[in-house]
């Protein structure tokens, strides 16, 4: 995990499919200087159950935003009500600038 200072935000970049390291991000909040924290989700396909409980217990709303995120695992958020933890961003520049922020899409599921 590579961790970067932009702008009064701190930028994760996880570079792999799978995230399910809690304990390097538990870290990088930790130390984090600014009380914005983005996870990039360009390359991560898959979320472990650990890492979703781990959002669920220890983020407050507005602490960690995610973006570049794939729209499969955007669904498995959405229906998962991970709103309440997370924002959602469509680009690391949006992020950073705070603006843009995805917001209720209004998603349906159809069978």
């Amino acid at each position: 995990m590579k961790i970067k200072e932009v702008q009064n935000s701190t930028i994760a970049d996880i570079g792999k499919e799978i995230l399910s390291d809690t304990q390097k991000l538990k870290e990088a909040i930790d130390k984090s200087k600014s009380s914005r924290i983005g996870i990039d989700f360009s390359k991560v396909e898959r979320v472990s159950l650990e890492f979703l409980e781990f959002i669920k217990k220890n983020i407050k709303k507005g602490e960690l935003s995610f973006y570049n995120v794939n729209a499969d695992l955007y669904v498995l958020f959405f229906i998962m009500k991970m709103d309440k933890y997370i924002n959602f961003y469509m680009s690391e520049s949006d992020f950073v600038k705070d603006k843009q922020c995805i917001v209720n899409r209004q998603l349906k599921l159809c069978s």
